[in-house]
């Protein structure tokens, strides 16, 4: 194709995507495509659409191409990557970014970029020297700052997050994203009065944020239940899972010396009683608790907000179903189905369990067993703490389940894990349900 033929249909083809008219535009660059492969300028334009299209592994595809022919364009393998980790392909796109910054070394959007990879894949100490790059070759970026300093925070380098966090919100003042990132790492340094003036300022700026207000009502340590939300949001507990679902085993049995499918298990063991023909594990998470309990059921079924983390309790082979959502709205057409319901370590995410225990009465058969744990408190009701989990006071919990229809069978104060070298109590409660299904659910207002 002539050089004026080909410029007037690039130039027709951007016109079009300026106007919205992307269909037309892709319809030009597959056209100059055909007749020219190599087009670098119709490569990268049509890889862009199909990008914004969601057509991820086509754009990969043409960006690819279009390195074949150019293969020194550091911001074709920059966008390489970013594709390739949005969709989870982290080996890659880890290559893609160091690509690119060999071709271009003061890249600092693919030291960032790199970075995230890195810190997805658990790598920390990578992703902090990516980061550290990337804010060498720009030192007021405000993405790179936020994630070195999320990244210090995520190693236990707290006073240094500090320093980087408040580095972000001087260079960049009214960033309500500036404002929550130093909140948080002064709270986790214990200087709760100025965090929670941050995280107050971020909540005004963005006041849609719900995983924010969260965690400003957990600094605010608030135990009146009108100021306090009565669930962590369930996008934070997927966020949370997701990214921990690939360390999760070894850092709760080897750090934190978690024993609370062990506890659950030696309770239920306890009333001799079962086996069960049919038990769900909420909140199963990678399946340790359902891996204690396999030989006692015979069909299993596991249910987590993440995804990740089911695809973890997936490879233990170990549940005849798995399912990712939220417990509520997984057992609200469960109804007289289970023999066991099991809740380890669940609870800690949400605040007012009167809509869950309704729930749970409604899928157990009756003079079944509902097992499940706590983090405890010393009052009568539930309350939000400074660590964003709930703990739950044992009258609550026995009121709620006079309420739903239950007998009470065993009742353990134990050591749930331990916490920085503190002990991490908790309720461990077994529950039966009465032959009588209670049919509505009410409010229990305790003062």
């Amino acid at each position: 194709m002539p050089p004026s033929s080909q410029r007037r249909l690039l130039d027709q083809a951007e016109l079009h995507v300026r106007a919205g008219r992307v269909k037309r535009a892709k319809a030009i660059y597959q056209q100059v495509l055909r007749q020219e492969q190599g087009c670098t300028e119709a490569l990268f334009a049509y890889a862009v659409l199909l990008h914004d299209a969601g057509e991820l592994e086509s754009a990969a595809s043409h960006l690819r191409e279009l390195l074949r022919y150019s293969p020194e364009l550091a911001e074709v393998q920059f966008n390489l990557g970013t594709i390739l980790n949005s969709m989870g392909r982290r080996d890659e796109a880890i290559d893609a970014f160091i690509q690119a910054i060999q071709l271009q070394p003061s890249l600092a959007e693919a030291h960032n970029n790199l970075g995230i990879a890195y810190r997805e894949k658990g790598l920390f100490e990578q992703a902090l020297s990516s980061f550290k790059h990337a804010i060498h070759h720009a030192p007021d970026s405000l993405a790179a700052l936020l994630n070195y300093g999320t990244a210090l925070l995520k190693c236990q380098r707290i006073d240094e997050a500090v320093i980087i966090c408040r580095r972000a919100h001087e260079c960049h003042l009214q960033s309500a994203e500036a404002h929550y990132a130093l909140g948080i790492a002064l709270e986790q340094a214990w200087q709760t009065d100025e965090a929670r003036q941050h995280l107050i300022e971020a909540v005004r700026l963005k006041p849609d944020a719900t995983e924010w207000q969260f965690h400003l009502a957990a600094c605010e340590g608030s135990a009146s239940q009108t100021a306090v939300p009565p669930a962590a949001p369930p996008d934070y507990v997927k966020s949370l899972f997701d990214a921990y679902a690939a360390r999760f085993d070894e850092h709760l049995v080897s750090n934190l010396n978690y024993r609370t499918p062990q506890h659950l298990w030696t309770a239920v063991q306890q009333l001799t009683v079962g086996p069960f023909e049919r038990a769900v594990d909420l909140g199963c998470g990678t399946g340790l608790c359902g891996e204690i309990f396999r030989s006692a059921v015979g069909s299993l079924v596991g249910v987590d907000l993440s995804s990740e983390m089911i695809a973890a309790a997936r490879h233990r082979n170990v549940y005849e179903e798995l399912h990712v959502g939220g417990i509520v709205e997984f057992l609200a057409d469960q109804t007289a189905v289970y023999d066991l319901i099991l809740a380890a370590d669940v609870f800690v995410y949400v605040g007012d369990l009167n809509e869950t225990f309704h729930k749970v009465s409604a899928a157990l058969r009756p003079a079944r067993l509902f097992a499940f744990s706590v983090e405890a408190n010393s009052g009568d009701t539930w309350m939000l703490g400074p660590t964003r989990r709930y703990s739950h006071g044992l009258p609550y919990l026995q009121q709620l389940a006079a309420t739903h229809g239950f007998e009470e069978q065993s009742v353990a104060s134990v050591v749930l894990r331990t916490d920085k070298g503190v002990d991490i109590r908790g309720w461990v409660i077994v529950l039966k349900k009465t032959k009588l299904n209670v049919e509505s659910s009410r409010t229990i207002d305790i003062e």
